[in-house]
């Protein structure tokens, strides 16, 4: 067990890309509808971003190297996964009578190629899943503008100043989703896109603030209500909402009102010390969190795959076809995770994880 290692945000990584994929995958549709809407509420979306930037922000090496260095990192560690998935993606675009033409082709590859497929305009491809990463575009460029922070001296701040930042941007995140609730406010996907980045932010701002600090704060967050009562409450709250308001009343509450609670169980789970951290630290569940990223990011582009092969073998989309893409998709992730971090390393130089950045973090150990 390394002590500077956050396991239990390792799971709480890995639980949000399993939610997605089910939720991507119609599993809970087989269950309960609720359960469905459920994996679809997008607050895994949030936790995910938001998760991102604290682990850049609150990470040594942020501070430690320089902005091209770090750049070049955050652009290898997103895009190599991303490339595999462009390639599982075009095969079956490529394929099949309602395959998309090489005219169409060479506009697709303009943004796929560099991960920029958000910033095209809705309706600009013909192919229906025309992103083989979700959400790649924002998760990228978000962690390039990081850097600002580190130009900015964040670390520096007083605590109430980097709190009062991210209620801003908090604050913000909600004026920006009731604008776009204005007709024809996101027919460019580029400003869709600035959601995600004051998440990424706001949970950059809260880790940068955290960091080296040593405080009664930091003490309860050592231990396991944090991280559970964050984990429960949250839940709760979305089902009361599903159940009580309906699916459309959850998806504007976890659009709208859920960054707060995604940063609460991003800052428990990297500081838990307690028998949340002793069980993530189980050899089968870190290895499960080495693929997170993956699965993440090749979920999409490998259900797609095994769907339109299925129709092809005329079978039709049902648990047969959903339990192949969750087993390819665990398999290829596993047989990539050490291919990907091989080819990190080589053009990194770096010896530390290419899917787990919190390894570059020195988390406060438990005393």
């Amino acid at each position: 067990m390394n002590p500077e290692r956050a396991y239990s945000l390792d799971a709480v990584r890995f639980v949000a890309s399993i939610v997605m994929m089910c939720g991507h995958y119609g599993v809970g549709s087989f269950v309960s509808p609720v359960l469905n809407d459920l994996f679809l509420s997008g607050a895994m979306t949030v936790t995910f971003f938001s998760m991102s930037g604290f682990l850049i922000a609150s990470s040594d090496s942020f501070y430690s190297g320089s902005a091209l260095l770090l750049a070049k990192k955050r652009t290898l560690r997103l895009l190599l996964p991303h490339w595999v998935g462009l390639v599982l993606v075009l095969i079956p675009a490529l394929i099949g009578v309602d395959r998309i033409s090489f005219a169409e082709l060479g506009k697709i590859l303009l943004y796929w190629v560099p991960g920029l497929q958000n910033l095209a305009a809705i309706g600009v491809f013909t192919y229906k899943w025309n992103f083989p990463a979700w959400f790649l575009t924002p998760l990228l460029l978000g962690g390039l503008m990081l850097p600002c922070l580190k130009w900015l001296q964040i670390r520096s701040w007083p605590t109430p100043v980097a709190a009062a930042v991210c209620v801003a941007l908090m604050s913000l995140r909600v004026v920006l989703d009731f604008f776009y609730a204005i007709p024809g406010a996101t027919e460019n996907q580029f400003f869709a896109n600035f959601p995600r980045f004051l998440e990424i932010f706001a949970g950059a701002v809260l880790g940068a603030a955290l960091m080296g600090k040593e405080n009664r704060l930091i003490e309860f967050l050592r231990r396991d209500i944090p991280l559970l009562s964050a984990v429960c409450v949250a839940g709760t709250l979305l089902l009361t909402i599903r159940l009580e308001f309906g699916s459309e009343a959850m998806h504007n509450f976890t659009r709208i009102l859920f960054l707060p609670f995604a940063l609460w169980i991003v800052t428990a789970g990297y500081f838990n010390r307690g028998w949340c951290y002793r069980i993530a630290s189980h050899s089968i569940i870190v290895f499960f969190a080495r693929i997170s990223i993956l699965i993440w990011l090749l979920h999409v582009p490998i259900r797609n795959l095994i769907v339109r092969l299925g129709a092809m073998a005329g079978l039709s989309q049902g648990p047969l076809l959903v339990a192949a893409s969750v087993g390819v998709l665990f398999v290829t992730a596993a047989i990539l995770e050490p291919m990907l971090a091989a080819v990190y390393r080589a053009f990194t130089r770096s010896p530390r994880s290419f899917v787990l950045p919190n390894l570059e973090n020195r988390a406060p150990s438990a005393r």
